[in-house]
């Protein structure tokens, strides 16, 4: 006869696709036919609670004419839900710019709940983008983000009608001491992200071509100007930005346009110390 005398938790854990497990450590005792225990033996056990699901957070509604959103907070298996109000633009281009840790999959539904569109082709940490998506300005639509794994972080939000004066254009996530090359067309603005910690000091430089001036701006995790060591905002800085502090660990926006809004090819490098 076998009678089980404690149940002890020996960890848990959660695998990566959603589903909970855990290992149990059963301490048992058997008795023998005289009414005396044996020796105790100890015995594993595996539970599997089912797959997670996340649950949906509605962060409020966006106008894609309004097109510079400051950073949200993704927790642990949420899907944010974001209401499209479109005013006049037909066409529009959505950018999750997400930490490290996240792995962003961001989706367009319409009014009926019809899934449009769904993207996840970067991986943690980089630019997910789903670019001149075709609209009705008659109808409300709703962008979802989330982590497929249940991941939790921070993710910047920018969506851009055709109706903006100047096309604005998310082009990636830049790494400490990283040059990248593009094409700055004719009245365009670019967005380039990194993640910053408190306390370093970065550098921002470009270069153009002949007779073009990049000029430079530099965010918070809010949308708001950085300024630097005197108080003046970092703001329309020609070609480059030196020894900035950071004020607070997070994603930071650099956002790049022509002097005259002439295209130009140019090259942007990112170095901390």
């Amino acid at each position: 006869m076998l009678r089980v005398s404690k149940l002890i938790l020996f960890g848990f854990f959660v695998m990566g696709m959603g589903m909970i497990t855990g290992t149990f450590i059963v301490q048992a005792q058997r008795i023998n036919n005289s009414g005396e225990p044996e020796p105790v033996s100890f015995l594993p056990a595996i539970f599997n609670s089912g797959e997670m699901t996340h649950t949906v957070v509605d962060v409020g509604p966006i106008n894609p004419d309004d097109y510079m959103y400051g950073v949200e907070e993704l927790g642990a298996w949420e899907k944010h839900h974001w209401t499209l109000l479109l005013i006049e633009s037909e066409i529009i281009t959505i950018s999750v710019a997400a930490e490290s840790s996240v792995n962003a999959t961001v989706a367009v539904f319409n009014s009926n709940g019809d899934l449009l569109i769904e993207q996840n082709k970067s991986g943690k940490g980089y630019l997910e983008e789903i670019i001149q998506l075709t609209v009705n300005p008659d109808e409300t639509y709703t962008v979802e983000v989330f982590d497929e794994n249940g991941n939790s972080g921070a993710y910047y939000l920018t969506i851009v009608g055709d109706q903006v004066p100047a096309v604005l254009s998310s082009r990636g996530i830049l790494n400490y001491g990283e040059t990248r090359e593009d094409y700055l067309p004719e009245n365009h603005r670019h967005f380039w992200y990194f993640n910053g910690q408190m306390g370093e000091t970065i550098s921002i430089t470009t270069t153009a071509e002949l007779d073009t001036l990049i000029l430079i701006s530099l965010y918070d995790s809010q949308a708001d100007v950085l300024e630097d060591e005197h108080g003046n905002p970092i703001e329309y800085i020609e070609e480059s930005v030196i020894d900035i502090v950071l004020p607070e660990t997070g994603l930071y926006l650099i956002w790049l346009e022509e002097f005259s809004y002439d295209a130009t090819d140019y090259s942007l490098y990112l170095s901390a110390h």
